[in-house]
């Protein structure tokens, strides 16, 4: 389980995001056959990355420089936050 931030609310029992901090990749399991909107963007607001998938997706973090990244995370009306730290 993971809660997220600012509303301090549990997006769902079944959500799941790993590991953190993270080196190489992060994974992000939900719910089967629910979409997901993603961003990943710097503490600076540069966005890194941005996909929509249903259910989980592996990201690939090679390329991320480390640092603390805020990952923005949209389920139909509701949207949520929280930190990934990335350190090799």
């Amino acid at each position: 389980d993971i809660v997220l931030d600012p509303l301090g609310e549990e997006l769902t029992n079944d959500f799941a995001l790993y590991p953190n901090p993270a080196s190489d990749e992060i994974f992000l399991n939900g719910s089967s056959g629910v979409k997901y909107s993603l961003e990943m963007v710097s503490t600076s607001g540069a966005l890194i990355l941005s996909n929509q998938f249903i259910g989980s997706l592996t990201v690939n973090l090679e390329s991320v420089p480390n640092g603390l990244y805020i990952l923005n995370l949209s389920v139909g009306s509701k949207s949520f936050r929280t930190k990934v730290l990335v350190s090799r």
